[in-house]
Parts: C-alpha cells; sequence; structure tokens
C-alpha cells in the first residue's frame, strides 16, 4: 500500500514514476491518462499516518482502490482501502477523473479511526466517489465492511455525492462523535 507521514518527500507512487506523485504534505495526484492501482496489499491500501502541521489541502484523487486497472474486477487489499490516522485537511474524490473507485476490500472502504486524532476543526471531504461498486456503478464489488466508517468528532466531514452500494455492512457508520450533520 501507501503510508504517508510527515517526514515523506518526493515519494512516487503508481507505475511510471513522477505520474503519481506525493509530496510531504500528502498531495497525492495523477495524471488522467495513468491512474495509480492500489490493490492486492496485505495491510490497508492507502494509510495516512499524519499529514503535517500544514493548512494545505491534501487529495487522493482518481484511483482505483482494491480493483482491477478496468474497475471491474477485486483485487483486494487485506485491511481498509483507505485508512485515515492523524489526518487534516483532506478530500478523497470529486468530480469527473477524480473519483476514485474504493470496493472489494476485505474490511471498510474509507476508514476515519477512533482515536485517529484528526485535528479540531479539519475538514474531510468525501466526494463523488464509488464505494462497494464497479467503475460504472452497476455491479456490486462488496467492501467486507463499511462503505466509510467514522468514529472521530473533532473534523468537520462532508459526504456528498458518492455512490455507496453493496457494502457487507452499513453504507456510512458514525460512532462515538457526537452531533453528526449529514446533508440530504
Amino acid at each position: 500500500g501507501l503510508v504517508t507521514d510527515a517526514a515523506t518527500t518526493s515519494t512516487h507512487a503508481g507505475t511510471h514514476g513522477t505520474n503519481g506523485t506525493l509530496d510531504k504534505s500528502g498531495i497525492l495526484t495523477y495524471t488522467t491518462d495513468n491512474n495509480n492501482i492500489i490493490s492486492g496489499n496485505g495491510k490497508a491500501g492507502i494509510y495516512t499516518l499524519d499529514s503535517g502541521n500544514s493548512t494545505d489541502e491534501s487529495q487522493i484523487i482518481g484511483n482505483k482502490i482494491g480493483v482491477d486497472i478496468t474497475g471491474q474486477n477485486i483485487i483486494a487489499n487485506h485491511e481498509h482501502g483507505i485508512r485515515l490516522l492523524f489526518t487534516q485537511h483532506l478530500t478523497i474524490g470529486g468530480s469527473g477523473d477524480a473519483r476514485n473507485i474504493i470496493s472489494g476490500n476485505n474490511s471498510t472502504g474509507i476508514s476515519i479511526e477512533s482515536g485517529s486524532h484528526i485535528q479540531s476543526g479539519s475538514d474531510i471531504i468525501i466526494d463523488n466517489n464509488y464505494i462497494g461498486i464497479n467503475k460504472d456503478g452497476d455491479v456490486a464489488l462488496t467492501n467486507q465492511g463499511n462503505g466509510i466508517s467514522i468514529a472521530s468528532a473533532s473534523a468537520v466531514y462532508e459526504i456528498t455525492n458518492n455512490v455507496i452500494s453493496s457494502n457487507a455492512t452499513s453504507g456510512i457508520e458514525f460512532y462515538n462523535v457526537g452531533n453528526a450533520d449529514v446533508p440530504t
């Protein structure tokens, strides 16, 4: 998988060197013609350990996590598709080519864990992803846990425009978060 921490510098993700680049603030980007396949790992596909103390926005965009290059077949990560720990100011997904396919993982698609110490006042945006289904949005590729699990009350969450379907347990699970507001 891909593990980041505050000391990470000039790390390249993907198969063609600088086409997928991760800098020390945790920004993972790609070029449209060469997205990252983050699948078949022994633990989480992406594990953000620490995005630093920066106010810069970090992004996880345009990846296939837990599936093959076609986005149609499962190549499961052993644990979560994305696991967040000590993370702040993060966007997962977006419109068009920024959408992630987060499916087929042996645990939760996106896990924001208890005790993760998400920075108070940080924003975590999860937008326009396919979670638990294939890239066409018409075939179940089940995550074996929740689609999204949130166990940290200190951040502001914006969860919009996602298709979250066919996960083994809940689509979105909030626990130990106090008051949560999910837009309709």
